[in-house]
């Protein structure tokens, strides 16, 4: 009797086991699904450096438009929208700055989302692209051209959907600006798996 007991209990040990790598799989599955591995074909120089963080006191508190949701919580996509414009010359406007532009120009909702079509009610000479699908090549060649990729990626590769913004490549890795960093310095898209979930440009 004991010797089937421990059988039993070796089967039961098997079969958690099992399950356990299979729930693990398709957990895994469906984390990254959509997302794109991309990486750069050739080296680009980071040309200007400009670091914003949603965590800093200066605007952490702030609330999105109407919503609930802080820059401290939420803001990623704002720092990679004014470093973005702030590179492209358009002039010095801190995520504070510009979320509170956004505020009066209705360009966020209630949920604290940015309202991409309603930009130019910010600047005439702001324009935006959502890109239907992430193209690895596309990305290159638009950071080749001078453009910033604002591309979703997963906090450390798996985590929750997070903002960050493309500036340059070097090593066979693309250099980015992340807004959940408190550090002055570029980040790998490595940090974030490498994979990229979606891909936006503000232009100017």
């Amino acid at each position: 009797m004991g010797q089937r007991k421990r059988k039993g209990r070796l089967w039961t040990a098997v079969f958690l086991a099992i399950l356990a790598v299979t729930a693990a799989g398709l957990f895994c599955v469906l984390r990254f699904r959509g997302g794109v591995a991309i990486s750069p074909s050739a080296d680009v120089e980071v040309k200007e450096e400009v670091f914003y963080c949603q965590k800093d006191p200066r605007w952490s508190g702030q609330r999105l438009g109407k919503s609930t949701y802080t820059m401290e919580r939420s803001g990623c996509l704002v720092c990679c929208v004014a470093a973005s414009l702030e590179l492209q010359g358009r002039g010095r406007e801190d995520p504070g700055e510009l979320s509170q532009a956004l505020s009066r120009a209705g360009a966020l909702d209630e949920e604290g989302n940015l309202l991409w079509d309603a930009l130019p009610r910010l600047d005439k000479n702001i324009s935006s692209e959502r890109c239907p699908f992430v193209d690895g090549r596309q990305v290159m060649e638009q950071l080749q051209a001078g453009r910033y990729p604002i591309v979703r990626v997963r906090v450390n590769g798996w985590g929750n959907y997070h903002y960050v913004l493309i500036v340059g490549a070097k090593g066979g890795e693309y250099q980015c600006m992340d807004p959940l960093s408190g550090q002055q310095e570029m980040v790998p898209l490595a940090d974030f798996g490498g994979r990229v979930y979606a891909v936006r440009y503000v232009d100017w």
